[in-house]
């Protein structure tokens, strides 16, 4: 971004700010959980396409994250597995879905989504969720790309993971934005999942 650019850039004394769905505002620089809203994060993760859209058919990260909270669940997994699974990519309804390459050379994208995810947390009462279904869920958040690179994508070259097991899941079929926003609210309320007052 040269120097023209960031004048175009909103901002205020708590830096640079987004607009969301819901029409307010977020400052990914300071973010707080009076702030967060599970409709933006609904909306927003349901028109983000997953892979930097180089799928045959648009995936959202909403989907994805339903997939994975409901395969937490058909495996005996605790019920903050559960939520874990659904909410592992919430951030990125204010970040976008980044591809894994372009985080090993942006570390900084990985520190701004460390900010922003305790706001999520705080606002949907899941600071005391331990480490391991944190650690569960980034095993399976692994496995899961092998189902969607088999399902969406073309041979292509072989993954690193490639030697991991994918999930036991049938073949996943993607669906259009409105269906998975309405599967991930649904998840949301069958969890139980609530905005913090």
């Amino acid at each position: 971004m040269d120097a023209h650019d960031t004048k175009l850039v909103d901002r205020t004394e708590r830096g640079p700010w987004m607009q969301t769905y819901l029409g307010g505002r977020f400052f990914p620089a300071d973010p707080q959980s009076e702030e967060v809203f599970m409709l933006d994060i609904a909306h927003a993760l349901s028109n983000i396409c997953r892979y930097n859209g180089m799928v045959s058919n648009f995936y959202s990260v909403a989907q994805h994250s339903v997939i994975l909270s409901q395969y937490a669940e058909v495996m005996g997994y605790s019920r903050e597995t559960q939520i874990i699974a659904l909410m592992h990519d919430a951030a990125e309804a204010y970040l976008g879905d980044h591809i894994v390459s372009l985080k090993a050379i942006c570390p900084e994208l990985r520190a701004i989504e460390a900010r922003i995810w305790p706001a999520i947390e705080e606002r949907f009462s899941l600071t005391d969720i331990g480490e391991a279904p944190k650690r569960m869920v980034k095993s399976m958040d692994k496995r899961i790309c092998l189902n969607e690179k088999a399902a969406l994508m073309a041979g292509g070259f072989a993954w690193i993971i490639q030697s991991l097991e994918p999930l036991n899941l049938p073949p996943i079929v993607a669906h259009n934005p409105y269906i998975a926003k309405d599967e991930f609210l649904a998840r949301v309320e069958f969890l139980g999942i609530r905005e913090a007052s």
